[in-house]
């Protein structure tokens, strides 16, 4: 049996002193398999202890100690875009807390790792609160709402993009020297649209978190989307519509024509068709002058090395108030038409 004598008074005593923390030092690494931020905190302590009354003044000693607060924060994100945090606190002692007292030195550890563990604890529970209350789906739904948009990417002729976000996600946290990197990506559609500047697409309501990124091979399929009337007014321009212009022609000679209006539209085959009424002033004795309408039928096709559209083939007709003006197709023909 133990048998606790207590052979002196109490002695109330007065500790005055401080605890002091060194800087705050913090790597990213792997462990058990996943991103994690490893921190180490130098704290010492320094604290005089001074007793009180007629008994107690004789006490005068000092209690000195330091240690080394670690731990590992394990950061994620749930499905509601809200951040998370766990976080495995620990320490270890470079010198224990001794009370030198009288002549005599008392180990306090036992006494004091209770309370620093209670204290970690709290700080472990607000460091994880704080982590958690940063925002991250606020400005997840600000970094959303400007994936809504339409952009100029060409003036001449005008050529947008519009692109329209379907889902967004990460692919969790990697660690990269002393940072965390997370690798976001968004799914969604693309147009290009050539002409006109298109209608901005409405924003949707930030969606649920996408776990997983999508694996393989990286593809991009951007429709293109064509303006025919925007089309059909640079035709115009190119075709100098409404100027009287001069083409040789074989067999007739030099003809006078003056392009009047220009249409493009889709027809069959996945084929573009271009009508062009054009007027024709022929002085040749026996023929008069009329107006026409050349139609031309193309199949596009894409020069990736030259960046640019092509007719692939022509198929060309016409239709005109008189025959001989049947001539136009020969221009509709030439290469500067």
């Amino acid at each position: 049996p133990q048998i606790r004598v207590q052979v002196s008074p109490p002695i109330d005593c007065q500790l005055k002193g401080s605890v002091d923390r060194g800087p705050f030092r913090t790597d990213a690494n792997e462990k058990y398999g996943e991103a994690t931020l490893e921190f180490t905190v130098p704290v010492k302590t320094n604290v005089k202890v001074t007793g009180t009354g007629e008994i107690g003044r004789a006490v005068d000693g000092r209690v000195n100690a330091s240690m080394y607060v670690t731990g590992n924060v394990l950061l994620d994100v749930d499905e509601n875009w809200n951040a998370l945090a766990s976080i495995d606190p620990d320490f270890e002692w470079r010198e224990e807390p001794v009370l030198e007292v009288l002549g005599a030195r008392v180990p306090l550890t036992d006494k004091v790792e209770p309370m620093v563990r209670a204290g970690m604890a709290q700080i472990q529970s607000e460091l994880e609160a704080d982590i958690e209350g940063i925002g991250l789906r606020e400005r997840m739904e600000t970094l959303w709402q400007k994936g809504f948009f339409v952009e100029r990417i060409s003036d001449n002729p005008q050529v947008w993009i519009r692109f329209v976000p379907e889902t967004i996600g990460f692919g969790g946290f990697e660690s990269d020297g002393d940072r965390f990197v997370s690798d976001l990506f968004v799914t969604g559609m693309t147009k290009t649209i050539v002409g006109r500047k298109p209608e901005a697409p409405e924003a949707t309501p930030l969606p649920p978190l996408t776990r997983d990124a999508p694996t393989g091979d990286f593809r991009l399929y951007v429709p293109v989307f064509a303006d025919y009337e925007y089309s059909a007014r640079l035709l115009e321009d190119l075709l100098q519509i409404g100027e009287k212009q001069f083409f040789e022609v074989p067999v007739a000679g030099q003809v006078a024509l003056t392009f009047r209006d220009a249409e493009v539209y889709p027809t069959t085959g996945g084929a573009i068709a271009v009508g062009l009424t054009v007027d024709v002033d022929y002085s040749r004795a026996g023929l008069i002058d009329g107006t026409g309408l050349v139609w031309l039928k193309a199949k596009m096709a894409i020069d990736s090395e030259r960046q640019m559209v092509y007719p692939e083939w022509l198929d060309f007709g016409a239709d005109t108030d008189s025959a001989m003006l049947n001539m136009i197709v020969g221009i509709a023909r030439r290469t500067s038409v």
